[in-house]
């Protein structure tokens, strides 16, 4: 996470994941989330991935105590990509 101004923003940097239809970015309370949606608990959509490799900011307007979690999510296929515990 970095500020920037009055603006915080999750970071993705040196990222890279399989290119697939409709990838999303979530935070997650969650800290096993698997294939099922459901197990991500709640989460907040931070929006279209922009891209599949390289440095990536996507800004955060709201609240996130507790959400420890990024998560990777394809909301076509309901498929989990990837997932990586926020530092």
């Amino acid at each position: 996470l970095v500020k920037i101004g009055d603006k915080t923003f999750l970071r993705l940097e040196d990222f890279k994941v399989t290119s697939g239809p409709d990838l999303y970015v979530y935070l997650s309370r969650s800290t096993q989330p698997t294939g099922d949606v459901k197990s991500l608990g709640d989460f907040i959509d931070l929006g279209l991935l922009k891209g599949t490799m390289g440095n990536q900011n996507y800004e955060i307007i709201r609240d996130i105590v507790d959400y420890k979690t990024v998560v990777i999510w394809c909301k076509r296929f309901g498929v989990l990509f990837t997932y990586a515990f926020m530092q």
